[in-house]
C-alpha cells in the first residue's frame, strides 16, 4: 500500500474511534436524578450544555470525514 493509503486509512481509524468514543460519554449518567440549576439564559442548564458540546463535536466529526477522508 502507498504511504498515501496507510496515511488515510489512519486517519479513518482515529475517526471511527472519536465516534465511538462520542458514542459512549454522550450517555451522561452522572446527572441523573440530580437537580441541576439552570445557568444560562434561565432556562439552560449544565447537562444541557454538555450535550450541545458532544452534538457540535459530532457534526465537526462528519464534516472532517466528508471532506477530507471520503474525498472520492
Amino acid at each position: 500500500m502507498s504511504a498515501d493509503i496507510q496515511s488515510r486509512r489512519k486517519k479513518e481509524l482515529i475517526a471511527y474511534l472519536l465516534a465511538a468514543i462520542l458514542m459512549i460519554i454522550r450517555v451522561d449518567f452522572w446527572w441523573w436524578d440530580k437537580e441541576m440549576p439552570m445557568v444560562l439564559f434561565g432556562w439552560i442548564n449544565v447537562p444541557m450544555l454538555y450535550q450541545f458540546g458532544i452534538w457540535v463535536a459530532g457534526f465537526a466529526l462528519v464534516i472532517y470525514v466528508a471532506n477530507f477522508i471520503w474525498t472520492d
